[in-house]
């Protein structure tokens, strides 16, 4: 990672993966390894599942919550885990299908919406 001009060294990275606190040691894990390989080995979240590998299919989608100190506001946006590197979300929040919703918590704004409009998953990815 650079910033300036001069490299940036991380000694540790720090992330919430649906509400859980994730603490990985440098070193600990490759930098190249991509997040939805430490979602699927290293935690218990299995949902998050590999379909094409190349950001097609949505197999693979999480959302990412990201704060901004100089605008003081959180934003959020979906990324493919199967492209995304595990160091790029340090001091981020991670939702997983797991950590969205379900009938006893309530449901999250995304299946509200895909309910709303009546919406399904394509079934290419989907195990069975």
């Amino acid at each position: 990672m650079e910033t300036a001009g001069r490299a940036v060294t991380v000694d540790r990275l720090v992330f919430a993966l649906n509400g859980r606190r994730y603490e990985v040691a440098a070193g600990e894990v490759d930098p190249s390894m991509p997040l939805l390989e430490f979602i699927r080995t290293r935690t218990p979240f299995k949902g998050t599942k590999l379909g094409c590998g190349e950001d097609g299919c949505g197999a693979c989608v999480v959302l990412v919550a990201k704060y901004n100190p100089r605008k003081d506001e959180v934003t959020e946006f979906s990324a493919s885990s199967c492209l995304t590197l595990l160091y790029s979300i340090n001091f981020c929040s991670v939702i997983t299908t797991e950590g969205l919703g379900n009938t006893q918590d309530g449901f999250h704004a995304v299946q509200k919406r895909m309910s709303g409009f009546h919406a399904s998953q394509c079934g290419f990815c989907t195990p069975g």
